[in-house]
């Protein structure tokens, strides 16, 4: 497959992908997402969405999506800086079922921390989105935190702007999201 998408024979992953989808091989259809950077780099955004729409739905029923994150942020990432961040808007639910499946398994709401990232608002640029996201989903609610100073606790919110933590010791302060992130284990 990498020699294939190095070789710009985007036909030859296509007829592999089909055959993949046909046979239900989930971990060769992960192995063809993880070479769609490849392809996007030679300027083949369309490609890359073809492949996508035929390798990932087979992905995402088996519930390997989370192996797919890195391979689409760096798509969508090429698409908004060839072709702006419109171009990236495409990749966006796949992006998102794939945050769903690998990082957001272990946040105690993924449904909310996708939706206050603007993930499920396509009016939010998609890099905003996922700066926000990986940064609300660092200090989610509901995580458990420990400080220095205060001790344990939990988060109990986070509006990307000040995290609030409920300590075991009363008097535990509300925190700018980037001290938050640089004091709290």
């Amino acid at each position: 497959l990498p020699r294939f998408a190095a070789a710009q024979r985007y036909a030859g992953l296509e007829e592999a992908a089909l055959e993949f989808v046909e046979h239900a091989e989930p971990d060769c259809l992960v192995r063809l997402i993880h070479t769609l950077p490849t392809v996007a780099e030679q300027g083949a955004l369309g490609e890359c969405k073809q492949l996508l729409d035929i390798a990932f739905p087979t992905i995402a029923k088996a519930g390997q999506a989370g192996e797919c994150v890195a391979p689409l942020r760096a798509v969508a990432a090429v698409a908004a800086a060839a072709k702006g961040a419109d171009a990236a808007e495409t990749f966006r639910p796949a992006l998102v079922e794939a945050l769903r499946q690998g990082p957001g398994k272990e946040l105690p709401d993924t449904a909310a921390v996708i939706a206050q990232a603007g993930l499920a608002d396509r009016a939010v640029p998609l890099a905003t989105a996922l700066e926000r996201f990986d940064m609300l989903a660092a200090l989610a609610p509901g995580r458990a935190a420990l400080h220095g100073s205060f001790g344990a606790g939990r988060i109990v919110a986070n509006d990307g702007e000040t995290v609030r933590i409920a300590f075991a010791r009363p008097s535990g302060p509300n925190m700018p999201s980037a001290h938050a992130s640089r004091t709290l284990t």
